[in-house]
């Protein structure tokens, strides 16, 4: 392989690094969302049986 064929093996090898440490933040995030609408729900009913 020449200099320009390595360089693009490695551009692609970070961008597969960054494309995942996304996939893996997105993932955490979705859960966090996730757990956020269940609290707001709960404080919704909550409220609600207060009036």
């Amino acid at each position: 392989m020449n200099a320009f064929e390595n360089e693009a093996v490695y551009i692609r090898w970070v961008n597969t690094q960054i494309n995942y440490a996304n996939y893996l933040q997105m993932q955490s995030m979705n859960a966090s969302l996730k757990e956020i609408i269940g609290l707001l729900k709960e404080g919704a009913l909550i409220n609600a049986s207060k009036l």
